[in-house]
């Protein structure tokens, strides 16, 4: 019930919302989103954004809103979903190719996942669960996506965290990072277990790359 009418009052507001724009830098494209939101993503097809205690996505030219969740920061501490509530999570890392949406999303006490979404069908094209790639024999693990990339036919590829703790408040192992995608070969690691976050990770068209220590590394999504 909470989810639908957050839907519907947004798309109720967009109903009677001014015409609006926004400046990209593709030129002056019409905004879908309602004024006092702030845009996360966006690109010539779409937007993601934030309007008062949702996260949104929004087709330019047709208006169509999809709801995705509660957006990280908001003022109210991490939600408590009833079993098979929909969508009451906290979402982050936003993504955005074309209509297709990908973002991070977790919940209270509850495993957090990766999501891809079309945001002209509300279809989830993909829900993947990060897991630890190597264990450190320690009884705390988890992981979590640093950054999403995506591309505008749903293949993805992030930057992993690996964290460790003990229950007994000895010292923990240090957090490893990996990269991984999603394609249509299913999912691949790409590069794993090392000791420090990649940088300058970007996707041009098919063309994953990124900087591990002084080298430049790349991959191909098909």
């Amino acid at each position: 019930m909470r989810v639908l009418l957050l839907a519907g009052t947004a798309a109720l507001f967009l109903a009677n919302a001014p015409t609006t724009y926004a400046r990209t830098n593709q030129g002056s494209l019409r905004s879908c989103a309602p004024p006092g939101s702030v845009v996360l993503a966006s690109d010539r097809h779409a937007e993601v954004f934030r309007y008062r205690f949702g996260a949104y996505g929004c087709i330019r030219r047709s208006g169509h809103v999809v709801y995705l969740g509660y957006p990280e920061g908001h003022n109210e501490r991490t939600p408590e979903c009833f079993e098979d509530e929909q969508r009451c999570s906290l979402v982050s890392q936003e993504a955005l190719a074309g209509d297709v949406v990908a973002y991070q999303e977790g919940r209270l006490g509850d495993v957090t996942t990766i999501v891809v979404r079309s945001i002209a069908t509300d279809r989830v094209l993909h829900d993947v669960t990060p897991q630890v790639e190597f264990s450190r024999g320690v009884f705390i693990e988890g992981a979590r996506a640093l950054r999403i990339l995506v591309k505008s036919d749903g293949a993805f590829a992030w930057i992993q965290e690996e964290s460790f703790g003990r229950h007994d408040g000895g010292a923990s192992p240090p957090p490893a990072y990996d990269v991984y995608a999603v394609d249509r070969h299913g999912f691949r690691p790409l590069s794993t277990d090392l000791p420090a976050p990649p940088l300058m990770m970007k996707l041009v068209g098919s063309t994953l790359s990124w900087t591990q220590g002084k080298m430049r590394e790349s991959a191909v999504l098909d």
